[in-house]
């Protein structure tokens, strides 16, 4: 199969090639593990950190890439949950130990056993892969491949944030930075009657907040207002994910 391989940490620049393309072996799924035929690979600002060093693979050459989607071609002993022909989709989280207390309380991301795709194992960038079967979703046939990818990273992080926020009708929700993730949340939430305070350079304003049927409002460069909750996160080496609450909504609530 063909395959870019990252073969040594480097500094991108205007005329950079840090990925070889070469010829490799299909990889053979090993317990619990299915081999999966990609039809698409998103591209992560991750994968320039793993290329600059500031987020290291686990070992070289590797095939970088972790918003995956393709079909089952195959599965190892012990991976009865997938059949061949199945449309899947893989993600950042590749496996952790399960046993750790981060594991049972939904924070695998926490654990020290924690690893990553295409950072701890080899990803996407590919047209073959394998991965462990609990780390592999079903893709349903509403989104094509290209629309899904960008889902199974910057998606899932934007939703998981926004369920974790715990922001009810008619809260603000303030978002640090605006990357695919804020953007992806934007297109979740229901505006509403009036206009959205949105701190963006004008090159993301267009399209920040899509006008559909039945989601009234629009969005304008203003100052943002005092958010009930304000969105924080870390790598994992640096400690947990925290949710906290503004000065104003602890002050209206006696904390």
């Amino acid at each position: 199969m063909k395959a870019l391989f990252l073969r040594k940490m480097q500094n991108i620049g205007p005329d950079s090639r840090p990925l070889d393309l070469l010829e490799t072996p299909i990889p053979s799924p090993g317990p619990g593990e299915v081999l999966i035929r990609v039809a698409a690979c998103g591209i992560c600002h991750t994968e320039l950190d793993e290329i600059e060093g500031r987020l290291p693979p686990a070992f070289l050459p590797i095939i970088l890439g972790h918003q995956v989607v393709g079909r089952i071609e195959g599965c190892g002993s012990g991976a009865a949950h997938f059949k061949s022909g199945d449309r899947v989709g893989v993600g950042w989280f590749s496996d952790s130990c399960g046993a750790c207390a981060f594991c049972r309380s939904g924070f695998e991301n926490l654990c020290r056993q924690y690893q990553a795709t295409g950072r701890d194992r080899h990803g996407g960038y590919a047209e073959y892969m394998t991965a462990p079967e609990k780390s592999v979703f079903a893709m349903p046939d509403s989104f094509s491949d290209l629309d899904a990818a960008p889902l199974l990273c910057a998606g899932a992080i934007g939703y998981r944030s926004l369920k974790l926020s715990g922001i009810g009708e008619g809260g603000c929700l303030g978002l640090t930075g605006f990357g695919a993730s804020g953007h992806l949340i934007l297109r979740l939430l229901k505006p509403g009657p009036g206009p959205a305070s949105l701190s963006l350079p004008e090159t993301k304003m267009k399209g920040a907040l899509p006008s559909n049927p039945g989601r009234p409002g629009q969005a304008v460069r203003t100052p943002s207002p005092r958010k009930n909750w304000m969105q924080s996160w870390t790598p994992r080496r640096y400690g947990p994910l925290w949710w906290r609450r503004s000065k104003t909504s602890r002050q209206a609530e006696g904390l």
